[in-house]
């Protein structure tokens, strides 16, 4: 588009073109050629862009769209009209002016002396230049027809392939294209349509023109471009400006499924990530009975933001499973790092989608230093404050999780230092100690003996 200069010229006041002398006349004004600078390697945005076909003929159909949707059918009159009448005090009131308000009244409609330059009548140019550019061969030349564009879904899952298609006539069949993105700030990606009846387009040759099109996100963006021997088209006429758009949904967890099972909002010595850092964790937990897709789920620390960070596609979590989620913002790290760091005097964890869908939304207070703050029981159970359980069951162990083989005795008990462990029916080959939160401490191995001891200290 051209660089916006001195906008009180852009209607003609300003008469020079960058070639040659100056435009003189409200006639000449009006005769310029839409194709100007086309030849000129001096001007080589316009004439390498126009030397290249297909270039050219989309010039042509945004050129032809601007002249019948602004200028032929006086729509410029309407707002050249709409904005006088919003500075006509200011302008009755300003000493600086270069033209009087006689001028400013008049100018609408007739040509206007203001010091060395001349202001075209507004319609007096737009009226003729209207007439002048619909005559030439560029713009009386037929343009495709676009019609009937429609996704074979309208509303798609992400991870279907659908079919997009339109009725295209007057063009040339391998020149109908659909231009497609997934996101507002990046380029369309553009593919060729097919109308051979192997496109999910109908039979071959009936001017119906399809592709197929997979849907990966939930928002994809898109038009369709034909062009002839002469001019483009587009479907919307202000492509890429504006699009067409299909709104894709997905299968969502249901709620209870995947929790948010245990939080870790300040970590000093409890674990640590792959790169051996003491970092901000949450757990969740897979309280089904299948393998759930994090695809689309996004988790935040902010219920009134809740798409900081989305999973990574591919995550998955299977049943009565665990998964740690470090909460650091240390993204090129291994592992799964949240853009998201815990406060320790309490904040939110959310687990949503950007339909609006919400699986997990808790609040938690302030907490403690290398304390967990874990629901029991475990997957479904109030949050409380304990010992941290890094991925493993939130429920302490008790006694009565145990079955003691009467061949063996250990004591002392309670036991401060040494523990002694004897047998008289078997062998000793392996002691493993654990906590009370399940976490395995130690293991040792031995030879079958029948006494044993371990330094606690």
């Amino acid at each position: 588009r051209p660089v916006v200069w001195d906008l009180n010229m852009s209607f003609g006041t300003f008469g020079q073109t960058g070639s040659g002398g100056s435009l003189n006349s409200t006639t000449q004004k009006s005769q310029l050629t839409h194709l100007l600078h086309e030849n000129d390697a001096a001007w080589p945005l316009m004439s390498k862009l126009m030397a290249v076909p297909r270039y050219k003929k989309m010039y042509l159909a945004h050129f032809k769209t601007i002249l019948t949707e602004n200028i032929s059918n006086s729509d410029y009159l309407t707002s050249a009209n709409a904005y006088q009448n919003i500075i006509d005090l200011a302008v009755q009131a300003d000493n600086n002016k270069f033209y009087s308000y006689a001028q400013f009244n008049s100018n609408i409609n007739s040509d206007v002396n203001a010091q060395m330059n001349t202001a075209s009548g507004l319609t007096n140019l737009m009226s003729a230049r209207s007439t002048y550019l619909l005559a030439q061969s560029d713009f009386t030349a037929i343009q495709p027809s676009i019609t009937a564009v429609a996704p074979s879904v309208t509303t798609p899952i992400i991870g279907n392939t659908i079919t997009v298609t339109a009725q295209v006539t007057n063009t040339n069949t391998t020149a109908v294209y659909l231009g497609y993105r997934e996101g507002d700030f990046v380029p369309f990606t553009k593919i060729l349509m097919y109308d051979d009846g192997a496109h999910n387009d109908g039979a071959a040759g009936d001017n119906v023109y399809g592709i197929d099109l997979p849907i990966t996100n939930s928002l994809t963006q898109y038009y369709i471009y034909a062009e002839n021997n002469n001019i483009g088209a587009f479907s919307p006429a202000r492509a890429e400006y504006e699009y067409h758009s299909i709104v894709a949904t997905y299968t969502t967890i249901t709620p209870g499924d995947l929790v948010i099972n245990e939080i870790m909002a300040s970590n000093s010595t409890t674990a640590v990530d792959d790169d051996g850092e003491y970092e901000d964790w949450v757990e969740l937990y897979n309280n089904s009975s299948s393998t759930l897709s994090l695809d689309n789920l996004y988790l935040s620390d902010d219920a009134t933001d809740p798409l900081m960070w989305q999973f990574p596609s591919g995550t998955t979590i299977a049943p009565d499973s665990y998964l740690i989620v470090w909460c650091d913002k240390d993204l090129t790290q291994t592992g799964l790092h949240a853009d998201l760091k815990f406060s320790s005097n309490g904040e939110d964890a959310v687990l949503s989608y950007d339909n609006g869908t919400v699986i997990e939304s808790i609040t938690f207070g302030a907490q403690t230093t290398d304390m967990g703050y874990a629901r029991v029981p475990n997957g479904t159970g109030n949050f409380v404050i304990q010992a941290p359980t890094f991925g493993t069951n939130n429920e302490t162990l008790s006694n009565s999780d145990f079955e003691l083989n009467t061949d063996y005795s250990i004591y002392p008990n309670p036991v401060n230092d040494v523990i002694n462990i004897n047998t008289n029916n078997g062998s000793i080959n392996q002691i493993a100690l654990y906590n009370l939160q399940g976490q395995q401490l130690m293991s040792l191995k031995f030879n079958g003996e029948q006494q044993s001891q371990l330094d606690l200290t």
